[in-house]
């Protein structure tokens, strides 16, 4: 999640503010320490930021309610709330006590009404209102459950659609946070991958991070691929100039994307083979093993493998195996992949069990345990032949003795 929206309420629109550029991360720590610290230490009670949230979250709603409260009061009791929500405690009795019917009502007024003169108070209570909406669809899943609900039953999907198309920026950039939050439906679903297009970074950011949460999940990961997803998204991954958090982001997108047929081979036609091996040999570590795990999906697809060995990926796919990082790769398939896919992750990890990587596996016993249980009969032959290479090191005998596998399995590898 990017805290960008919620510390802009804390702290104020500071250079601290743009935690994803490295060459900031020292000088961003050292303001926000700064900041803070001259924040807790002012005396003066009235001169304390959002006050009025000692009375309450009960009190702040009712406010909220009367349709008499000034609207320079209703700013401070936004301000307010979204600092309190930051306390999952808090922000569990804001969904209780009715916050989320209340606040999607308001915007939805706000949205339609707005008249000349108050534009600008209105133009900021909707990004109060739309970060307290962020937070709270953040919270748990129950509040995520029922913002979902609301906004389908109060028909608020073209507001949202709106802000994404036409926001200003940080508008867009709280309203696409607040859907990764609360993930989406189809209408919304078609409008992100236009954002990551040509908006600013922020804005950018949270709709990569939004369509990677919902690129997670099967049921919506047709949705995507119709909004013409994985070509906008190749797209942005070849980018040289492109900010590295959002192509982390894109890099899970295609890989969530890379699991059925199809995907895998429009992929391959519009250059995704060729993509991620340049990550694999130039990626950070963490891209490296997005690209392998993509990789090892694509390959199911034989023009995907001709294009592989034709670019000259063997070597680059040995050397990334010579370096000992394809464990993770292989434990995230083998936790979220189809059969054939968990199938060829254990091969890989058999091999690596027969190399001096195997001091590094400790991780994998689990999930080995667990294809022992409910894998196929290949993944148990399979998962017996790791388990057993293991087993013949003290320090993982004892781990894998004490999840449950009898002792004589081990004697079969």
């Amino acid at each position: 999640d990017s805290l960008t929206g919620e510390f802009r309420e804390l702290v104020g629109d500071a250079a601290c503010m743009d935690f994803t550029d490295d060459s900031f991360l020292d000088e961003a720590c050292d303001e926000l320490v700064e900041t803070i610290n001259r924040l807790d230490s002012t005396k003066d009670d009235f001169a304390q930021p959002n006050n009025v949230a000692r009375w309450g979250v009960s009190a702040l709603i009712r406010f909220l309610k009367q349709p008499t409260t000034p609207p320079d009061f209703i700013d401070e009791i936004l301000h307010a709330l979204v600092t309190m929500s930051l306390q999952t405690r808090l922000a569990e009795k804001m969904v209780t006590k009715g916050m989320l019917p209340l606040v999607l009502n308001m915007l939805k007024l706000h949205q339609h009404n707005s008249t000349s003169g108050t534009t600008s108070i209105k133009l900021q209570w909707k990004l109060l209102m739309l970060l307290l909406l962020k937070v709270l669809a953040r919270t748990n899943a129950v509040s995520r459950r029922k913002t979902i609900s609301l906004v389908q039953d109060m028909a608020l999907l073209p507001v949202f659609l709106d802000l994404l198309k036409d926001g200003r920026g940080a508008a867009k950039e709280n309203a696409a946070g607040m859907l990764r939050n609360i993930f989406g439906a189809g209408e919304r679903m078609s409008t992100l991958p236009d954002v990551t297009t040509s908006e600013p970074f922020k804005s950018l950011y949270e709709a990569a991070s939004a369509l990677s949460a919902c690129a997670g999940h099967r049921d919506f990961q047709t949705l995507i691929v119709r909004a013409n997803g994985i070509r906008i998204c190749l797209v942005q991954i070849m980018k040289v100039d492109i900010n590295e958090c959002v192509r982390d982001h894109v890099a899970i997108i295609l890989r969530c994307l890379s699991g059925t047929e199809a995907n895998q081979r429009e992929i391959g036609s519009e250059g995704g083979v060729e993509a991620f091996l340049t990550l694999l040999e130039t990626g950070s570590t963490g891209q490296r093993e997005t690209s392998a795990a993509a990789l090892n999906w694509l390959m199911e697809v034989e023009d995907n493998r001709c294009i592989l060995a034709g670019d000259g990926g063997i070597p680059t796919l040995l050397k990334f195996i010579k370096t000992g990082t394809l464990l993770e790769p292989c434990l995230a398939v083998l936790d979220t992949g189809v059969d054939s896919q968990k199938t060829a992750a254990a091969h890989v990890l058999v091999a690596i069990a027969s190399t001096d990587k195997v001091d590094a596996m400790a991780k994998a016993i689990p999930i080995m345990v667990k294809l022992f249980y409910r894998g196929s009969t290949a993944q148990k032959r399979l998962a017996v032949d790791v388990l057993s290479k293991l087993g013949r090191r003290k320090q993982f005998k004892q781990m894998i003795l004490g999840s449950g596998i009898p002792e004589d399995v081990l004697a079969l590898g």
